[in-house]
């Protein structure tokens, strides 16, 4: 019971949208004693985007993050015009631990050229 009061999920609205400078900061505690098979796999903490998670890929989402303890990964990708780009991966270090708190932030700059 007690981590099921711990357990929040949180939507919201960025004003003015995404831009470049802007940036999201993400806190949480990782769930030591996950639900479902695909929280035992990957304990995925954000999804950013419009649309409903029971869309598959969901409508409009921009960027998903996830945390695979048993492989100490840290997943990033995201999804451009309804295609689900590769999964970044690679990170120097896996920087979770399971039911400790933890902060990432998401800085937005743009590299286009």
């Amino acid at each position: 019971r007690e981590l099921e009061d711990r357990k929040e999920k949180t939507n919201g609205h960025i004003t003015g949208g995404m831009r470049p400078g802007k940036k999201i900061i993400v806190m949480g505690i990782v769930n030591p004693e996950p639900d479902s098979t695909l929280e035992k796999t990957c304990s995925k903490f954000l999804a950013c985007g419009c649309g409903t998670v029971d869309e598959a890929p969901p409508t409009d989402v921009a960027l998903e993050l996830c945390a695979k303890f048993e492989d100490l990964q840290f997943l990033r990708k995201a999804c451009v015009s309804g295609t689900w780009g590769d999964a970044e991966k690679l990170i120097p270090y896996f920087p979770f631990i399971e039911d400790q708190p933890f902060r990432y932030d998401i800085i937005f700059m743009c590299n286009w050229k």
